[in-house]
């Protein structure tokens, strides 16, 4: 018998342990007993888990309000299960009866090693969690959501590690308690480290952090004395299948690959060429193995980079959907990419290269990407409890692409896309969702899609961790002012100044699309005056507690009264 230890930054003290596991093949570090019999009716042993998106949505939350937020670890998780199929195994060494050395054991518990192990152990946690009052989500069944009266919990699984959530102290100690009355588990206090990530958690918000785990890629690829890059791509070269000599380990290539894609849980900006790197992953060559290097020597110098989840009261979902143009050199098809901020933090990113080779529809596809996560993430915070009163803003820098989501008009050069423009306009005309133009200069999913200059690389990233909004207000007062401009200024009498309510109807040249109702702002704004009579639904079916069947977006300004 072999002894394992296991450290972690949060327990650093170190344990020896021996495990009997059920084994097909000859297994190292621990006691194995072989399997003998297993009963054909299995046939679902996956075990979900939560999804990053989730957590990001929950601590998001959990942060605007001021939640305190526990970190509990589940001891020998996976021996809780309970097995529904009928599973033999032969008796583990030094562990044989001798009066019946040729039995074997039937497990009515599961075992690590076992592929039913992993499903047998949610389902045993699901069953008591729901035993407790928990519902299981529809949109992530990982994320089980406590009501009572008008507290609420939120309880995230990923295997044995949990993260607990509460609107009251009192009301997590009692969770605790009564899983600790069911399971063996180890309260790790306040969340400081999951699942490799470092959170940093301060009055004003919190830092999710993969530090140490870049930290540990640049050793084992050594290189933790590299040159620094300023970018994660070179915008100079564009990669092909085809260009350059074969790597002499392509296992060691794919290792990489998969290590940086769990880098971008928190690392929104290396999220495209990380994608670049994945796709030559079944015949990787030099040009992208130095691609892979690229992206660590960027790595070196953003070492402390973060994501950044900000205490803010905006509640409201706000996208940015892009996509390139033919950039892939062999297939020819577009990547898509967006980003989606709930209320002034980043939870949800995405940079895929589309299934299909499309024409000039490329953003449509993407912006149909967008707003079908916009639609899971409407849906999930729902099942929060946090249920969104007014649409989400989705930003587009493709005009073509904003005018088919919002006109009734097919012709030859969509039909090929028929199914996303119903499902884009079905979610348009149900107010759940808005289309609105944005300059380019402000599309922060751009580097979701394309290797970027280096400086305009820098100022997406500075904007996407932590200014996104620092722009925002620019359009806003230009907007104003344009609309001010055309009211005439006759004398009128001092009761009708102080009842005067103007209803100006926005011209489509005004660019309103960043107003402060539709992004869910939360900087600082100007006086209270200014604001006073400025009124805005995000929804084109929502406007002052109304649902009209169709309506302009309306501005409706207070004007204060004439001194004098």
């Amino acid at each position: 018998m072999d002894e394992r230890f296991s450290t972690s930054e949060l327990a650093p003290r170190q344990r020896a342990f021996a495990r009997a596991i059920a084994r097909r093949q000859l297994a190292r570090d621990h006691i194995s007993c072989s399997i003998v019999t297993t009963s054909s009716t299995t046939t679902t042993t996956t075990s979900p888990v939560v999804k990053p998106a989730t957590i990001r949505v929950v601590l998001s939350i959990a942060v605007s309000c001021a939640w305190p937020i526990h970190q509990v670890d589940v001891k020998n998780a996976f021996l809780h299960g309970n097995l529904d199929e009928v599973v033999y195994c032969e008796q583990p060494p030094g562990f044989i009866d001798t009066d019946h050395p040729q039995h074997v054991c039937r497990l009515h518990k599961s075992l690590y090693g076992l592929k039913q192990a992993p499903r047998a152990w949610y389902q045993r946690f699901a069953h008591y969690a729901h035993r407790l009052g928990f519902v299981a989500s529809l949109c992530d069944v990982s994320l089980f959501v406590l009501r009572r009266g008008d507290e609420l919990a939120y309880l995230l699984l990923y295997v044995d590690d949990i993260i607990l959530t509460t609107s009251s102290t009192g009301l997590l100690q009692h969770i605790t308690e009564l899983l600790h009355s069911e399971f063996s588990m180890t309260d790790l206090g306040d969340l400081s480290y999951f699942l490799g990530i470092s959170v940093t958690r301060s009055p004003s918000g919190m830092l999710l952090s993969q530090r140490q785990y870049a930290i540990d890629l640049l050793h084992r690829a050594g290189m933790l004395d590299c040159n620094p890059c300023a970018t994660p791509i070179d915008t100079r070269c564009k990669l092909s299948a085809d260009d350059g000599p074969l790597v002499a380990d392509p296992t060691e290539y794919r290792s990489f690959a998969g290590a940086l894609q769990y880098l971008t849980l928190t690392r929104p900006d290396i999220v495209h060429a990380v994608q670049q790197a994945c796709l030559y992953m079944h015949a990787p060559r030099e040009p992208h193995l130095n691609l892979v290097k690229r992206i660590l020597r960027y790595l070196k110098g953003t070492l402390d980079l973060g994501l950044r989840l900000h205490s803010t009261p905006a509640t409201s979902l706000t996208a940015y959907s892009d996509a390139d143009w033919v950039g892939c050199p062999d297939t020819r098809r577009s990547t898509s990419g967006y980003c989606v901020y709930l209320g002034d933090n980043l939870v949800s990113w995405s940079s895929k290269r589309q299934a299909t080779v499309s024409r000039s529809e490329a953003e449509y596809r993407a912006l149909a990407h967008a707003v079908a996560e916009c639609c899971w993430l409407r849906q999930l915070l729902h099942e929060l409890h946090r249920p969104l009163r007014t649409a989400t803003v989705v930003f587009c820098d493709n005009v073509s692409a904003v005018y088919m989501a919002c006109n009734p008009v097919q012709h030859r050069r969509t039909k090929h896309i028929e199914i996303d423009i119903h499902f884009v306009r079905e979610k348009v005309s149900l107010g759940q969702i808005r289309v609105l133009h944005v300059p380019s200069s402000q599309q922060f999913a751009d580097i979701m899609t394309k290797g970027l200059p280096s400086q305009l690389f820098l100022d997406f990233r500075a904007e996407q961790f932590l200014l996104f909004l620092f722009f925002a207000f620019i359009p806003i007062f230009t907007a104003l002012r344009a609309l001010r401009r055309p009211f005439p200024r006759r004398r009128r009498s001092q009761p009708e100044l102080r009842s005067r309510r103007t209803c100006v109807v926005c011209p489509a040249a005004v660019n309103l699309s960043t107003a402060p109702g539709s992004c869910g702002a939360s900087l600082p704004r100007p006086s209270q005056a200014f604001f006073s009579g400025l009124r805005r639904s995000s929804s084109p079916a929502i406007v002052d507690g109304q649902e009209p069947a169709s309506r302009p977006a309306t501005l409706f300004i207070n004007f204060p009264a004439a001194s004098g």
